[in-house]
């Protein structure tokens, strides 16, 4: 399925950060946004300390799931959307959205198998609660600029004289400065390049792993190593694994050579 919005790091936010990000979710449907994120809406949902501002649309949204799921086409596009569930972390499914799925799940007695597993895989890991606070947004307060006061002119005839100007010292050069050269964490980038080639060598050549669910469970694999790996850092690798022809990418997809 297109996404129009690309994936967010919502766990971990503040309130001011949630309250900025949630409504322009919050007013599409499932199939604009990314998995993960439509994971981290439900979780929130039961979650203590959420945004009051936007908690009742985002109660509305997490009630209309049902009905949204039951609106997505046989055939194509349902399988898509299994696809798209069974590339998920277990941990980031929430129990309400397994109901939802398992309910919807029996209504469709051609995917019926499919479900059953992609419910089993889910079942034996409790999902992670959402972690609000790690992360803080900065509010800015706009001033008023004060109005610049014209200084009136002098004529030349009236000014006082100048003072003789003093030597200048004679200039000493500053001390040259080595550059300091950046050492790169080998132990970490090598941990990030096994996470992806194992990852992807799971998958199928043409199939492939979206790059937002690749990349969420790299950092979810890091999370007691390296805690504060971001994002950009393991899509930069993989660009270099790219370069290297030892993967390949096609339509915001990760596949093996």
């Amino acid at each position: 399925m297109n996404r129009d919005v690309p994936m967010l790091e919502l766990r971990g936010c503040d309130q001011v950060l949630l309250e900025a990000q949630l409504p322009d979710l919050l007013r599409r449907p499932i199939g604009q946004i990314a998995p993960l994120n439509v994971m981290d809406l439900v979780e929130l949902a039961s979650t203590e300390g959420r945004p009051k501002a936007t908690d009742r649309t985002l109660q509305g949204f997490v009630a209309g799931l049902p009905r949204q799921l039951a609106d997505i086409p046989r055939g194509r596009s349902w399988e898509m959307f299994l696809t798209d569930l069974d590339e998920l972390p277990a941990d980031r499914v929430p129990l309400v959205f397994r109901d939802m799925v398992e309910s919807e799940g029996k209504n469709r007695p051609d995917t019926a198998n499919r479900v059953e597993a992609l419910l089993a895989g889910w079942k034996a890991t409790e999902p992670a609660p959402f972690v609000m606070n790690a992360r803080h947004g900065r509010v800015q307060r706009a001033t008023m600029a004060e109005p610049k006061v014209e200084t009136p002119r002098i004529p030349p005839s009236q000014r006082p004289p100048k003072e003789p100007k003093e030597p200048r010292a004679p200039r000493v050069a500053a001390p040259k400065v080595e550059k300091v050269k950046v050492v790169v964490d080998i132990e970490r980038q090598e941990f990030v390049i096994q996470q992806i080639l194992e990852r992807l060598g799971r998958t199928s050549s043409d199939k492939g792993l979206l790059e937002v669910v690749l990349v969420a469970g790299i950092k979810h694999a890091a999370k007691d190593k390296y805690p504060d790996m971001i994002p950009g850092e393991i899509v930069s690798i993989l660009r270099q694994l790219k370069e290297r022809n030892r993967v390949r990418s096609s339509a915001a997809r990760w596949m093996p050579r």
